[in-house]
C-alpha cells in the first residue's frame, strides 16, 4: 500500500437531527420496565436480612417482568427505618413528574421519593401512605419544589438533567413485613421530540474495517414515546477533516408512538483512510471509528511477513475470536502468534495438544 494511496485524511460522517428547536411537555416517556436487566439496587437504612429487591416475571404490570420489593420493619431499632429501590439511570429533558405503576399492599406505610438533579443535590418529595391493594399508577409532580433536601448545591433547586431516582417505603408502621412490585416507570418532560428518540448507527464488519468494499452503516431510529413523532428532517453530512462537505443527504421523517425506521447510509469516498461515525444527538448519540482500505491480494501465511499479530488467548480481551480472526485475515495478516494455558496443552507428559 502506497503513500498516495493511503492518504491519512480524515473524514467525518455526522448524522444530525435537525428539526424542532422549541420546547414542549412530553408525557409518559420510558425510563424502566425492568425486561432488559438494567442495573437496579437496594437502598435504605437499618435493613434486615429479609429485604431484598428481585426482578423477575411472578407480577408485571406491563411486559414479562416486574421489580418486587421485600421488606421488614422491626420495633424499636431506631428513629431511621426505610428501603429504597434506586435506579441509577439519568433523565433527560426538563423533568415535571415521575409515574409509575406499584402493587399495593395497603400497609400504611409512606411513599416517597428522592431525585438526584445534575448538581448532585437530593430531592425528597413525600406522595402519602400505601392504602391499597392491587395495581395503581403513582405520579410524583417534581416541578414543585421538593418537601426536603440536601446535598449539592444545597438551594434547593431542582436542576436538570437528573441523575437517579429512588422510590422509596418508609416505616409507619412497625413492625410489618410484605412485599410490593414496581413496574413501567415514566417521566414527564419539557424538551423536544429529537431529545427522547433513539438512534443507532452500525455496520455488520468486524471492526468497522472495510477492505474493498463500500463502507455502509445501518441507520435505525426508533420512538419510543406513547405519542407520535411529527414529521421533522434528518440529514447525514458527509465532511473531510477540515470540515469541508463532500455529501449532504437528507429525509424527512415521522414515526409512530412506539415505531421505528430503518435504513441504510453507504457515503461515496475518494480516498482510502480513517474516517468517524457520530450518530444522533445529545445524551444518546454514539462515536464509532471506521477506515475504508483496499482488498488485501493474499491470504497465505508468511512467517517472513512484517504483518503479523499477537491475538493474547484467542481474543485479545476484546469480542468474540471468530470475528477477531476474520478482522486479521481481512487485514492481510499473514502470521498469528498466540498464548495458550500449559496445563491444557500438556495433560499428559511429552503429549502436546492445541485445539
Amino acid at each position: 500500500m502506497t503513500h498516495n494511496n493511503m492518504k491519512a485524511t480524515l473524514f467525518l460522517l455526522l448524522v444530525l437531527w435537525t428539526g424542532k428547536t422549541g420546547a414542549e411537555l412530553i408525557t409518559g416517556i420510558p425510563y424502566a420496565d425492568f425486561e432488559d436487566n438494567a442495573p437496579v439496587s437496594l437502598g435504605g437504612e437499618r435493613l434486615q436480612p429479609e429485604t431484598r429487591i428481585e426482578v423477575n416475571g411472578v407480577e408485571a404490570h406491563g411486559g414479562m417482568q416486574s421489580a418486587r420489593l421485600h421488606y421488614r420493619f422491626r420495633q424499636n431499632i431506631g428513629p431511621l427505618q426505610y428501603v429504597e429501590l434506586r435506579i441509577p439511570q439519568p433523565m433527560t429533558g426538563a423533568v415535571r413528574a415521575i409515574n409509575f405503576w406499584m402493587r399495593g399492599d395497603a400497609s400504611q406505610q409512606l411513599l416517597r421519593m428522592r431525585v438526584v438533579d445534575a448538581d448532585g443535590e437530593v430531592h425528597q418529595y413525600t406522595w402519602g401512605t400505601i392504602d391499597w391493594h392491587g395495581w395503581r399508577q403513582i405520579k410524583f409532580d417534581v416541578s414543585a419544589r421538593a418537601d426536603e433536601h440536601w446535598g449539592g448545591s444545597g438551594d434547593g433547586i431542582m436542576t436538570s438533567p437528573f441523575r437517579s431516582i429512588a422510590i422509596l417505603v418508609d416505616s409507619a408502621i412497625r413492625p410489618f413485613q410484605s412485599s410490593l412490585a414496581i413496574d413501567d416507570i415514566t417521566y414527564d418532560a419539557e424538551g423536544a421530540y429529537t431529545d427522547f428518540v433513539y438512534v443507532s448507527c452500525k455496520s455488520s464488519v468486524p471492526g468497522n474495517a472495510f477492505y474493498g468494499r463500500r463502507p455502509s452503516f445501518e441507520i435505525t431510529v426508533n420512538n419510543p414515546l406513547v405519542t407520535a413523532m411529527p414529521e421533522t428532517p434528518f440529514r447525514v453530512v458527509v465532511e473531510r477533516g477540515d470540515g469541508t462537505s463532500i455529501t449532504a443527504l437528507q429525509r424527512n421523517l415521522s414515526l409512530a408512538a412506539g415505531a421505528g425506521e430503518t435504513f441504510t447510509v453507504a457515503p461515496e469516498l475518494t480516498d482510502f483512510g480513517l474516517y468517524r461515525v457520530i450518530v444522533g444527538f445529545g445524551l444518546r448519540g454514539q462515536t464509532q471509528a471506521f477506515s475504508w482500505l483496499p482488498e488485501v491480494t493474499s491470504h497465505k501465511p508468511d512467517p517472513d511477513s512484517p504483518f503479523g499479530v499477537s491475538m493474547h488467548f484467542g481474543h485479545g480481551s476484546r469480542g468474540p475470536i471468530e470475528k477477531n480472526l476474520q478482522l486479521a485475515s481481512d487485514m492481510g495478516i499473514r502470521w498469528l502468534r498466540d498464548d495458550a494455558h500449559w496445563s491444557g496443552t500438556e495433560q499428559t507428559k511429552g503429549v502436546y495438544k492445541v485445539s
